[in-house]
């Protein structure tokens, strides 16, 4: 074992996106924002995973509504990658595995630009 945090040893030791992908879902945003750097070295060839630190790191540092929250076009998008990255995690289809497959998962879309509503991911 290093001396690195035990979630940023799984992350990089995880057996593929998927299993990099749970470990994201699982970390606390006040490790994510520290390592923010850490985070997206490991995800350097799993595109989702580096756009979902990204985005929860940027999330973090955005100022809130006078009710707390987020900007609503903000927090939709945050909230539907989450959803998408959470599926992907638990072994939903992904286009380029099954294409067939993938037609019954309504947020999957092969690019960002032909995404309806809040972007996509291309998993």
């Amino acid at each position: 074992m290093s001396n690195k945090l035990p979630i940023i040893d799984q992350l990089h030791n995880a057996d593929g996106d998927r299993a990099r992908a749970d470990v994201l879902l699982r970390c606390p945003d006040a490790v994510v924002l520290k390592y923010e750097k850490v985070f997206l070295h490991a995800c350097r060839d799993f595109p989702a995973g580096e756009l979902f630190v990204l985005q929860r790191t940027n999330a973090m540092h955005m100022v809130r509504s006078a009710a707390g929250g987020l900007p609503a076009a903000i927090a939709l998008e945050l909230e539907t990658l989450r959803a998408e990255l959470s599926a992907y995690a638990a072994g939903a289809p992904v286009q380029k595995e099954d294409p067939e497959a993938a037609k019954l998962w309504p947020l999957d879309a092969p690019q960002l630009g032909q995404a309806k509503g809040p972007p996509s991911i291309d998993i």
